[in-house]
């Protein structure tokens, strides 16, 4: 059974790498 503490953790960090992804799709409308 996975704790609050870790589901929201995992959630940030789902989080994190969504917003990585979409800095990285506009670095590259940027630079193209």
């Amino acid at each position: 059974v996975q704790s609050k503490e870790s589901i929201e953790s995992l959630s940030a960090l789902e989080i994190a790498e969504q917003m990585t992804y979409l800095d990285h799709k506009i670095f590259v409308s940027i630079a193209s």
